[in-house]
């Protein structure tokens, strides 16, 4: 299933969470931007999110607007004003401003966080339009932004434009949250709003950007949702072991691409795999009793492709 939240600022001025409550599964609210900005709406907005979390198991954040600077302060002056954020989830957005946060101020605030509030997941807002495929793993959640064209609308008729490419991982980690609108309609906000998508449970929601429970796992015997990239040239191989708790390999790239997969310890026939960016993710079932897997390059290998292990 898919679950759909806004994240609102003072933009939209005074949000009544229960209205949103009734349609929606999680909301954000900005708290500070920099050093010198809080959002005159968050000391209003936090009891009432607060409220429908102990209500009907709405899941609230709020989040950080990083600038260009001092990260650790910025962490510093966020948590004075955000105060206790025991049942919150908690957000970093790094993306252009006035000013371009880079990867030494992103890293140090998100680290400050974690001193800040133990225990608490760090969900990293980092559009790949402004960051590439540098570094996401510093975060402990990747919340991705790609847009859909159409709106305004409700959230779900929206959500129907989304193309799987739009949750391809980058930066090492797998997209867990998709901002895929500015222009949702939605019932206790007023006008167009940005919006996000969870696909899952709100249990799985909540565990994740709560508790971190179902995070991509890479001890033995559990799912590795870790993506990894291929190695490039043509006729380049990368050596995969499996273990039985995998079921499929995933794989994605923007450019055409064809990737060929042979079993290790099991009769089964080859996999060729046909990749690109109109046609999204694309896998491959692990035959039962394979214990490794050698997928090679049979196109030029020049370009990127990413690999899941499910």
């Amino acid at each position: 299933m898919t679950l759909f939240g806004p994240d609102a600022s003072s933009f939209q001025g005074d949000v009544n969470w229960g209205a949103v409550d009734a349609s929606m599964a999680f909301g954000w609210e900005k708290v500070t931007q920099g050093t010198g900005y809080i959002n005159p709406r968050w000391q209003p907005e936090k009891p009432e999110m607060l409220a429908r979390a102990r209500a009907t198991g709405f899941v609230p954040g709020a989040y950080l607007f990083l600038e260009q600077g001092n990260g650790t302060g910025q962490a510093d002056f966020f948590h004075r004003v955000a105060g206790d954020l025991t049942g919150f989830a908690l957000a970093v957005d790094i993306e252009p401003s006035t000013t371009r946060p880079d990867m030494v101020t992103a890293r140090s605030c998100v680290s400050r966080l974690r001193k800040l509030y133990p225990g608490k997941p760090v969900i990293g807002y980092i559009p790949r339009w402004y960051w590439g495929n540098q570094d996401t793993t510093f975060v402990d959640v990747l919340w991705a932004s790609n847009y859909v064209v159409p709106g305004p609308a409700g959230a779900a008729a929206l959500y129907g434009h989304v193309v799987p490419a739009q949750w391809a991982p980058y930066g090492g980690r797998a997209v867990s949250l998709l901002q895929f609108t500015d222009k949702a309609i939605i019932a206790g906000v007023a006008g167009p709003v940005d919006c996000s998508a969870f696909r899952g449970t709100v249990p799985q929601l909540r565990g994740l950007l709560m508790a971190g429970v179902g995070q991509p796992p890479t001890s033995e015997g559990e799912t590795d949702m870790h993506p990894h990239f291929l190695t490039k040239g043509k006729g380049a191989v990368t050596p995969v072991a499996l273990i039985e708790a995998f079921d499929r390999l995933l794989f994605f790239s923007n450019q055409p691409a064809v990737v060929r997969v042979d079993w290790v310890g099991v009769d089964a026939k080859t996999a060729e795999v046909t990749l690109g960016y109109d046609k999204g993710r694309q896998g491959a079932a692990i035959p039962p009793k394979a214990h490794a897997a050698v997928v090679r390059r049979v196109d030029e290998g020049d370009n990127d492709v990413s690999m899941l292990i499910t």
